[in-house]
């Protein structure tokens, strides 16, 4: 699976879905089609989701998972971080504690907040049937 780095966009990483195993490498604007979703490190970890053979995997600490509906995310607002936490009908996968960066405001753009935080984008697209959708069907791999 592709993944396009959301902060450097022309830096895409190879993900073995099985064995973790990866491999960073530089494409020009135009060859960068390729990516079937988005990674960041948050926290020395590697984080992200993307789609192959019409599933949707979220990537954990660099540990591939499936999407499916058993699967829940969380965001927990706290005074100087967020809480990240992932968990299933069997308990908790994952938590993690972060400061996510701030948007920046330009005089024509200003950008959201998952713009800047990959796991909040995360957790809103998982938490939203209609964009879990749209995300397999324009990354289908």
């Amino acid at each position: 699976m592709i993944l396009r780095n959301r902060k450097k966009y022309v830096e895409l990483l190879d993900f073995d879905l099985e064995t973790g195993e990866r491999h960073s490498f530089i494409k020009n604007g135009s060859e960068i089609k390729d990516a079937s979703g988005s990674f960041c490190v948050v926290n020395q970890q590697l984080f992200g989701l993307g789609v192959q053979s019409g599933k949707i995997f979220l990537i954990l600490d660099g540990k591939a998972i499936e999407a499916t509906a058993d699967i829940n995310t969380k965001i927990e607002n706290r005074t100087r971080s967020r809480l990240f936490s992932v968990s299933n009908e069997q308990g908790s996968i994952l938590e993690i504690e972060y400061r996510p960066e701030a948007p920046v405001f330009y005089p024509t753009y200003t950008e959201e907040d998952e713009d800047v935080d990959i796991l909040l984008w995360i957790h809103n697209v998982l938490g939203d049937p209609e964009r879990m959708q749209i995300m397999r069907g324009n990354n289908d791999t």
